[in-house]
């Protein structure tokens, strides 16, 4: 009788292991403990050398720039330079100036927006830091490029102070590199973001 009495207890004992067990296991399931070492704040005192060995100490963090000094975008790092040129179809010429970017198309088949203004509108389009627009111009725009222009090739891009345009067989895009915002513009169409 001892030792069947013995068994019991023991089978008990695995039971109740087992239980402990399962419940183990579902407490590290629904609690995880993080990846890697916790991230320290603000409120937490930092951890000295000699409190937990082997624990690396967090690098302090460099002061951000403001957001309006980072560029929005990075250009290629093989642009150009140049601060006027014509695309190989010669249908689309640029300038980039301190302030802006703009180009001519000299021909196109996309319809204009209702003018907002009396002079010509919808040939030119124009990115600045702020904004890009179809701007209202005070004389009519030349249907052709004027001489003397650089040609960038298709694929190639330029950059002058803080402004981007890239030249391709689709038309030409142009951003401001500060804030992003720009323009594509094509014989069939033209945006403005």
């Amino acid at each position: 009788m001892a030792a069947r009495g013995l068994s019991r207890g023991v089978m008990a004992l695995i039971v109740v292991d087992s239980i402990l067990v399962v419940v183990l296991i579902a407490l590290l399931i629904s609690h995880p403990r993080p990846e890697g070492e916790p991230t320290l704040t603000a409120t937490e005192p930092a951890a000295t050398a000699g409190e937990e060995p082997g624990r690396e100490e967090p690098e302090p963090e460099e002061p951000e720039e403001p957001e309006e000094d980072e560029p929005a975008l990075q250009p290629p790092d093989d642009a150009v330079s140049e601060a006027a040129f014509v695309t190989p179809s010669g249908n689309i010429w640029c300038e980039l100036e301190a302030d802006s970017a703009s180009c001519t198309i000299g021909s196109h088949s996309y319809s204009v927006p209702d003018q907002p203004c009396d002079g010509p509108y919808g040939r030119v389009l124009q990115v600045s830091e702020d904004e890009a627009t179809l701007p209202c111009l005070s004389e009519e725009p030349a249907t052709s490029a004027p001489d003397g222009l650089a040609e960038l090739d298709y694929g190639e891009s330029t950059v002058v102070n803080d402004f981007w345009c890239t030249s391709e067989e689709s038309g030409v895009t142009c951003y401001s590199v500060m804030s992003g915002r720009g323009f594509s513009v094509a014989r069939a169409n033209y945006t403005t973001f």
